[in-house]
């Protein structure tokens, strides 16, 4: 598969992320919108793998799986506390640009890949522009969510461990969907075991609004299953930046949401695009 090809999956799998993230925005009970979507999400990659019917190769893919879906619980967990506290276009590019400023390093270091000067160039911009999207003076629009802040930082860390994880199965010999399945399904065991009895909210949100939740799992589970495809064909560091321009799409997103955007965070969103087509040249 070309580079070109690549990089346009990844584009479409970071905008079928940032729409997701924003369908769950909208609701009322952000967690428990967050852990319905897992929910069909579970279903649809679990069956994608039994068609598939793969097993993992080896019992160090096994672990990696498994891992990578303890550090998903972890993201689903944070992702939904950070989004109910603040504004989807701050907290979201925090989210991601940490993420990157962790996956960089560890994939060259662990995963022995290279990066040449424009890639860096590139990862560089979109770190710049994430930042300058997310984090001046944890404000927006005149209000300040620490909080949220906090959140979406521990969050950074959940996503680029899952990434790396990601990487490591397929390495190894794992199938994408097989990797997938295994990973969302621990995770959304975690978290409905986590909430206690606010699961029943989960059904609730399922029943009431079924269109809209089993829209936004079908979107997660395709923006998810694209990346991982496109994960087995190229290295994590570079990947992971291109796909961190969902943070573009996010910003849109919110403007439709009601959120209005600094000149700051107007400028990272423009720094992202550019150091986004440098990381694919």
């Amino acid at each position: 598969m070309s580079s070109f090809t690549i990089a346009t999956l990844v584009l479409l799998s970071a905008l079928l992320h940032a729409l997701w993230n924003a369908l769950i925005k909208r609701e009322r009970d952000v967690q428990a919108a967050t852990l319905a979507v897992m929910t069909v999400a579970v279903i649809l990659a679990a069956a994608a793998a039994a068609l598939r019917r793969t097993w993992f190769p080896s019992g160090g893919a096994l672990a990696c799986a498994l891992a990578s879906g303890l550090c998903e619980a972890g993201y689903f967990a944070t992702l939904s506390r950070s989004l109910a506290a603040g504004p989807l276009g701050q907290y979201y590019p925090v989210s991601r640009g940490g993420a990157l400023l962790i996956v960089w390093p560890v994939s060259m270091i662990w995963l022995g890949e290279r990066a040449g000067g424009l890639s860096l160039a590139g990862a560089v911009l979109v770190t710049i522009g994430l930042l300058a999207i997310g984090l001046p003076g944890a404000r927006f629009q005149g209000v300040r969510r620490a909080d949220g802040l906090g959140w979406a930082v521990l969050s950074a860390l959940f996503i680029a461990s899952y990434n790396l994880l990601y990487k490591q199965a397929m390495a190894l010999g794992s199938e994408p969907a097989t990797v997938f399945a295994t990973s969302i399904s621990v995770a959304l065991l975690l978290n409905v075991a986590a909430i206690g009895k606010r699961r029943e909210n989960i059904v609730r949100i399922l029943s009431r609004r079924p269109g809209p939740m089993i829209s936004a799992g079908v979107v997660c589970c395709a923006s998810f299953w694209i990346f991982l495809y496109c994960l087995q064909q190229g290295g994590a560091g570079a990947l992971v930046t291109l796909r961190n321009s969902s943070v573009l799409f996010a910003q849109g997103f919110a403007w439709f949401l009601g959120e209005r955007p600094t000149p700051a965070q107007v400028l990272g969103a423009v720094a992202i695009a550019v150091g986004a087509a440098l990381v694919s040249a």
